[in-house]
């Protein structure tokens, strides 16, 4: 099977790209205070750190893993943009679902081998953003390796309605 064959792919013939651990820490600030001692810097934008403040995110009650892999539309036989939400159906339908906040924090915390000037995009579903110049906003989160100094960030992409059918984006397995 290849990649562009995963329009009739199920997830067990899908290939896992990461691992993560879930379970580990049982709140924001364990979480954060985890960011603090990386031997490689991470940064917040501001919209993340409104969100981490703003309330509960869900962490697993105990230590597990999840599978993770990168799609994109065209993987699912879309040929033009295609709507967030249909990108998501589709991923659903070959048993996928978008990552919970807790999974992009951590896999944040565990991809340090991130391509420089690599940006990768989180299914997930959209959170609120009540900061900044568009309160209320609905957004997802954002793994970058743009800055300049090394830094990974963890960022606000903006909520699009429709997605261009080559942009990747991160799930999980079922």
């Amino acid at each position: 099977m290849t990649w562009g064959m995963l329009s009739t792919a199920s997830a067990q013939e899908i290939k896992v790209w990461k691992t993560v651990p879930v379970g580990i820490y049982q709140n924001t600030d364990e979480i954060r205070d985890a960011y603090h001692f990386r031997s490689w810097p991470v940064d917040f934008n501001a919209g993340v750190d409104s969100i981490l403040s703003q309330g509960p995110i869900a962490f697993a009650a105990t230590p597990a893993t999840v599978n993770l892999v990168m799609v994109c539309a065209e993987d699912f036989g879309f040929r033009h943009d295609v709507s967030y939400e249909d990108l998501c159906n589709a991923a659903r339908a070959r048993g996928l679902i978008p990552c919970s906040a807790e999974v992009v924090l951590q896999l944040r915390l565990v991809y340090d081998d991130q391509p420089r000037k690599d940006e990768q995009y989180v299914a997930m579903n959209p959170i609120v953003y009540n900061d900044g110049a568009l309160p209320g906003a609905k957004s997802i989160l954002l793994l970058s390796n743009k800055d300049p100094y090394m830094n990974s960030i963890l960022a606000i992409a903006p909520f699009e309605k429709m997605i261009p059918c080559q942009r990747q984006f991160i799930f999980q397995l079922q």
